[in-house]
């Protein structure tokens, strides 16, 4: 568990934290000392610029008309005692070294170099510039210069290291003293401080990630209603929002296969059903055929064989059916569309079952729409579906009864409406009915030729077209089933209007 622990995300990010923060730091100390030493130098050059030629105004330094150099140490080391911290130099015109306020056996130096000395003269001393130190081959100090002129002849410089061995010295003192323990000691605290705040941030924010760690687990075990709390938008939250939309997908998903092998035994269930009744009949009625072959007389023979074929055809209904759901439902069937008038189509379909309704008593109308209504589909598909809803239609029907069919337009679609006025539907049943193999209660038909597949195929075929198929129903007073297309286009006014009566 320890090790578990100190391998998390959490410690990885604050020991990465931990070991910037150590470093940005440093850096800043140093960055801090390098950048106030600069400005020092800076700020004394600028200050003591005219130092050099101060000292060559006010110091006389010639005798016989040239530089005398007892003259000139003697008057260096007086400048020089009156601020310790400076050391001059008088340069031949080479930058060689003639005189000194220091002990000429300090100097390592023999000779100047004096391009930084020329840029210096160059800018009177406004630019920061830095020249060799005479004490040290490899430092580079600030320092103030002045040529010595004598009769318009160069006799040499005045070179003024500002910050001499002396200052040097002086620093180095004061390395511990009371000013640096107590930068170093605020620079320690603000360090901590940053470590203790930052750790405590990086906890929280990783609170998140412990919580999404936490809620993935539980999924694993099996928690598919496991959910992440999401309280803003940031890049956690949002992974965290795409895990809860995952997990509810997933929930569907686990629902509907659990559906889904509902059915699945459902329909091998009602399959069995179905075919085994007629499959009994045809058995038994072969048989009796068989046994009794001699006995039976040409008519009850052909009554035999009816029965036989009848209960043959059911099982070719059923089958087709089956397989046209299949199909349907494996999307292998595609429609082939083209653009037709659908008051043409439900008009054939009435005269299909004409016959039928009025065999039945059953009084069947069709009104159309006051213009011709183009759909693009396919026109066998689409007239199937309508047959599955004008044969229920006419199935729970009682004899003199009613079945309407009325074409019309809604915004941009076209509806075919199927309305009776049979027993109607319960309304807990409504929401089963365009499943496969549902049935109402028999007894409210005047048949039992039906598998319960008419309506399950109806809505497979509207889906791919693009519709969908509705009902209203109240109990004792009929149902309508609704079939909604897309509209193609609408053309002009067609030539009858009115109630077309088929009965």
């Amino acid at each position: 568990m320890l090790k578990r622990f100190f391998t998390s995300l959490y410690w990885k990010i604050s020991a990465i934290f931990l070991l910037l923060l150590v470093v940005i730091g440093v850096l800043y100390a140093y960055l801090t000392i390098y950048t106030v030493e600069a400005y020092v130098q800076e700020a004394t050059q600028k200050v003591s610029a005219p130092l050099a030629q101060r000292i060559v105004d006010k110091v006389t330094m010639i005798r016989e008309g040239e530089v005398n150099r007892e003259v000139a140490e003697e008057v260096f080391v007086n400048a020089a005692m009156l601020n310790p911290g400076i050391e001059i130099y008088l340069l031949e015109p080479d930058g060689s070294i003639l005189a000194a306020s220091v002990d000429r056996s300090r100097v390592e130096r023999d000779r100047i170099d004096l391009e930084p000395i020329r840029a210096f003269l160059a800018t009177s001393g406004a630019s920061y510039v830095v020249g060799d130190d005479p004490l040290d081959t490899a430092a580079r100090k600030v320092f103030s210069a002045s040529p010595v002129v004598i009769e318009d002849v160069l006799q040499g410089y005045v070179y003024v290291i500002l910050r001499g061995a002396e200052y040097d010295s002086a620093v180095g003192m004061l390395q511990d003293s009371y000013i640096l323990r107590y930068g170093r000691t605020l620079l320690l605290i603000s360090l901590v401080a940053a470590a203790v705040l930052g750790l405590i941030v990086i906890y929280l924010l990783t609170g998140k990630l412990r919580r999404i760690h936490a809620a993935v687990e539980a999924f694993e075990r099996g928690d598919y209603e496991s959910q992440i709390p999401v309280r803003s938008n940031d890049e956690l939250d949002r992974l965290a929002a795409a895990f809860n939309s995952m997990a509810e997908t997933t929930q569907r998903n686990l629902e509907e296969i659990k559906r889904s092998d509902a059915l699945r035994r459902e329909l091998v269930a009602n399959v069995s059903h179905d075919l085994r009744t007629p499959l009994a009949s045809v058995h038994g009625y072969v048989e009796t055929l068989l046994l009794k072959e001699e006995a039976l007389d040409a008519d009850e023979r052909r009554s035999y064989l009816h029965t036989i074929r009848r209960a043959t055809e059911k099982l070719t209904r059923l089958v087709g059916q089956l397989f046209e759901l299949s199909k349907l439902d494996a999307r292998q069937v595609e429609p082939s569309r083209e653009v037709f008038d659908l008051s043409e189509l439900v008009h054939d379909v009435i005269h299909k079952f004409a016959p039928r309704a009025e065999q039945r008593g059953i009084d069947l109308t069709m009104r159309p729409a006051p213009r011709a209504l183009f759909v693009n589909g396919d026109i066998a598909m689409i007239e199937r579906a309508l047959d599955n809803l004008v044969e229920n239609a006419l199935r729970y029907t009682q004899q003199q009864g009613s079945v309407s069919v009325t074409v019309e337009r809604l915004s941009s679609m076209a509806q075919i409406s199927v309305s009776d006025n049979g027993p109607g539907i319960p309304s807990e049943e409504i929401a089963n009915i365009f499943d496969r193999f549902y049935r109402l209660d028999k007894s409210r038909s005047n048949d039992a030729e039906g598998a319960g597949l008419g309506l399950a195929i109806t809505r497979k075929i509207l889906e791919a077209h693009g519709g969908k198929v509705g009902v209203e129903s109240e109990p004792g007073k009929g149902s309508t089933f609704t079939i909604s297309l897309p509209l193609f286009r609408e053309a002009q006014p067609i030539a009858a209007d009115g109630a077309l009566t088929v009965a």
